[in-house]
Formats: structure tokens, sequence, C-alpha cells
């Protein structure tokens, strides 16, 4: 009922615009034509005042040849100006027509009938009749007004066709130099290999800070400092077999068992801390997805808080960057969130001849074949690059093109416009990471390369602007109501004092 209502009363409110269009175009026609007037009119005036100063110039000369005689050179003035005179072109005058006008109608019914009838005859297109209301510098103004007062989003095309390049760009730098996860670095993107050697440098220099010497005998500098950590840093929870553990779990080997073991997780700290002070280890049941804690007795040196979380914070170190005795880029510590899905052992997700695997067994195998802490940091890359893009550019276009203050110019906060650039850069920046980890699956025909290839750093980047938009649109909505129905109360309350001017 309420849109019937309501597509009834826009339909009212055309028919009114359609009738102040058609009275418009009147309008202008009638100016037109007083413009052709007044134009005609200066022409012709013009043409009657230079006939009259050459008339009055030959006038004088005759009058002086009849009081001084002619000479030679008057018969020549004399001559010339009679061909001017003669040759002096008539104006062209614009071309006037009768102004067309309409019956007044003595109904709306005829008044709607008759503005259709006119337009249709003389050409006036009333499908959108807000339009020629207004001229292009009306338009302008209150377009300016409107977004200014109901906050409207202020995104030219080239601030659009920005924010997708720098996604496209974005996505560009993932596939080329990200790439597919793998534990081998001729496998990986340039990118990878240069994060995984940062993190090899600064596990080198946590090791000179714990008094190490350096390599020896031309070992390799970050294998020989990951050794030096693992021994200076012995913890009772580094399981790498069954029987490390009293076979309290089975399925943990030397390749899984940083994942298995929350201990190594970088979100594991308060695990870890308790593990080291009470003796014991948490590790996930591979086959139940359990979380188990077994007894291992106590590591040496550790006598409270402080001391077991330099010692668990001085292992994490020496496994960030892979196991001393890796022979490639080896398998270093997992992902927060890797750490707890493998604990989910539901699901059914298709693994092509393999059958189904759970979400814990899927991400297990990820993490074996490269997928871990290092590779998701790399993964980051590109994202962050991504969002300083963006907000480097908002700024610049605030304060240099808008002339706007540094502090209000300042890329951060609940800006809608910022966000859906943000969002726009992000959904470009997804679209091609997804299609080439789509694409790297079903030719290798290996989901796990589908997996391994996905940034999920962008993805949840992505959700997360769309949350704020979505957010930040629903209050939009809600201001913008509120704005319109204080409008609405206001002009009531208007009209009720002009109906009643002499009410209270």
């Amino acid at each position: 009922m309420s849109n019937y209502k309501t597509d009834r009363d826009y339909k009212i409110i055309n028919q009114y615009a359609g009738s102040l269009s058609v009275d418009r175009a009147i309008q202008n026609e009638g100016r037109q034509q007083l413009d052709n007037a007044f134009t005609n009119t200066e022409r012709i005036k013009k043409y009657f005042a230079e006939q009259r100063a050459l008339e009055q110039e030959l006038i004088t000369v005759l009058t002086a040849c009849e009081e001084n005689g002619i000479t030679e050179h008057d018969l020549e003035r004399i001559k010339v100006l009679e061909e001017k005179i003669s040759n002096l072109e008539l104006p062209q005058l614009n071309e006037m027509n009768a102004i067309q006008t309409q019956d007044i109608p003595t109904s709306f019914v005829d008044m709607t009938k008759s503005n259709q009838e006119f337009a249709a005859k003389y050409d006036i297109d009333l499908e959108k009749p807000f339009d020629s209301l207004f001229s292009n510098i009306e338009e302008a103004a209150i377009s300016s007004e409107l977004a200014e007062r109901f906050s409207l989003l202020r995104l030219d095309k080239y601030d659009y066709a920005f924010a997708s390049a720098v996604g496209i760009i974005g996505g560009v730098v993932d596939v080329l130099l990200i790439g597919t996860a793998s534990t081998k670095r001729s496998e990986c993107g340039k990118l990878v290999n240069l994060t995984d050697d940062a993190i090899s440098k600064m596990v080198q220099k946590y090791a000179k800070l714990c008094d190490w010497d350096g390599p020896k005998n031309g070992s390799d500098p970050t294998k020989s400092a990951i050794g030096f950590l693992e021994r200076k840093n012995k913890v009772n929870y580094d399981a790498r077999y069954p029987q490390d553990i009293d076979f309290a779990i089975d399925g943990i080997n030397p390749k899984n068992h940083h994942l298995l073991s929350l201990d190594h997780s970088p979100m594991g700290l308060i695990i870890g801390v308790i593990d080291l002070l009470q003796g014991k280890a948490t590790f996930v049941d591979p086959e139940e997805g359990n979380i188990v804690r077994a007894m291992t007795g106590k590591a040496e040196g550790i006598d409270g808080i402080p001391s077991a979380i330099a010692r668990w914070f001085g292992h994490l170190m020496s496994d960030v960057a892979g196991a001393s005795g890796s022979s490639d880029r080896g398998a270093g510590i997992p992902t927060g969130m890797q750490s707890i899905l493998r604990t989910f052992n539901v699901g059914k997700i298709p693994m092509g001849e393999n059958g189904t695997s759970a979400i814990g067994e899927v991400v297990e195998k990820m993490y074996t074949e490269g997928f871990d802490f290092r590779f998701s940091v790399a993964t980051a890359i590109p994202v962050i690059i991504c969002e300083v893009l963006i907000r480097v550019y908002w700024f610049l276009k605030q304060h240099y093109y808008y002339g706007k203050e540094v502090k209000q110019s300042m890329p951060f906060g609940k800006i809608r416009e910022l966000q859906r650039m943000l969002l726009i850069s992000n959904f470009a920046f997804s679209s091609i990471d997804v299609t080439h980890a789509l694409i790297k699956g079903a030719t290798e025909q290996n989901p796990i390369s589908f997996f391994n290839s996905v940034n999920y750093i962008g993805l949840a980047d992505f959700g997360l602007k769309l949350f704020i938009n979505f957010r930040l649109e629903h209050e939009h909505n809600k201001q913008t109501k509120e704005l319109l129905q204080n409008d609405i109360r206001r002009e009531y309350e208007k009209l009720l004092n002009d109906r009643y001017p002499f009410a209270d």
C-alpha cells in the first residue's frame, strides 16, 4: 500500500514538474525572441547611424562647394561618399517567430493532457522534467549543497580509476612476486625470498644479542645462529616424535611438530609460559583435533615467569627461520590462525583423487608445503602497498587539490569516501589473487596449490573493509533519515504558521 502511495505521489510531482518544464520552455522561447528583437534593433540602429553620418558628411562637402566653388578634390570626395552610401549593406537580421503558447487549463487533468500534447508537438522532453528546470550552475550548486548536507560520496571517476588501478597493481605484484607457498626457495616469489632473508638476518642479530660468536669454518650463518639459539633455549615441549611425549598423540613428526605444538605459535605465549613452569607440553591431536597436554618434565633454568618468557621467545626465534638441519627453505613456525584452525577436524573439502579432508588436515598440508609465518608476512607486503598508496593519494588530493588543512586531510578515521576507495582497491586485488589461485589449482590439479596461492591477509582486509563500509553506510542512512524528518517537520510547522498567521 505504501509503495502504491509513493508511486502515486511521484507521478503527481512529475506531472507538476512537467508543467513547470513546459512553462520554462515557453519562457526560454520568449526570451530568445526578445534577444533576437533586441539584436535586430541594435543592428538597424547601427545601419542608420552609419548612413546618416555619410549623408551628413556629403551635405557638408556640398555646402562648402556652394560657398567656395567646386574643385577637383571636391568632385573626387563627393564621388567616394556617393559610392559608400550606395554600397552600404543592409544588416543581417535574426529570424523572428511567433511564440507558441497553450490555453490555460481549467483542471489538473486538462493541464496534464495539455502539457503532454504541447510537449510532443514542440519537442519538449518530459522524461526527466526536473533536469530542465535548473541551469548547469544551479545544478552544481544544488549538488554541492546536497553533498554537504547529507554527506554524499564525493568521489569522481579519477578516484574510482585510481583505486581500481592500485588494486590491479597490487594483484599483479602478488601473482608475480609472491606466488605460491613452497618449501623450496626456487619455487617461491622474489618477495617471499626477500622476506625469508630479512627474517634470517633478524635471527642472526638476535643470536648476537645472546652472545653468539658468529658462524665457524665458513658454515651457513643462519643455520649456525639457529643452532646456537636452540642450544641456548632448550624447552620441554619441542617434541618431534610420539615417543618424545610417551605416545600422548600419534602422527607427530619433524615436518608438522611446530604446527601441532601450540607452544610454537606466535600466539602461544601464555600456553608456552605455563607449560615451561609446569613441565608440560600442549599439542593438537592430528586424528581427533583435540587439545592434549602431556607431562614432559621441566626445562632447566626456568625459575619464574620472566625466565619462562625469555626462554619461550628465544626458542621461537630459533624456529621462525626454519630448522638448522633443513636442506632448503624448511618449515618455520606457523601463523597463529593455523594453530587454531588445526583443531577444526570438521568439514569435507574435496582434494581430488585423494577424496576429502577436514579443515585441520588441509591446514596441516598447507603448512608442510611451505605456508608458514614467513610466507604470511610476505603476503602482507602487496596489501600494505595498496593501503599506503590509497591513503597517500587521499591526503595529497585533499590537501593540494581541495586546499584543506593538513589535519583535515589526514587519511584516517570514519571517512566514507576513503573507505570506499580502500574497498574498491581490495576488491580488485582479491579478484586477481583468487583468480590466480583458481588457475594455479586447476592447472596443477592440486587443491593445496590453490589454498597456498590465496592471499588470506588480503581477503581478511577485504572483509574488514566491507564490514566498515556497511557500518558507515548504515550510520549515514540513519543520519540522513533524521535530517529528512527534521526538514519535513520544519516545513510542516512553517505551513501551519502560514495557514494560521495569528496562531501563537
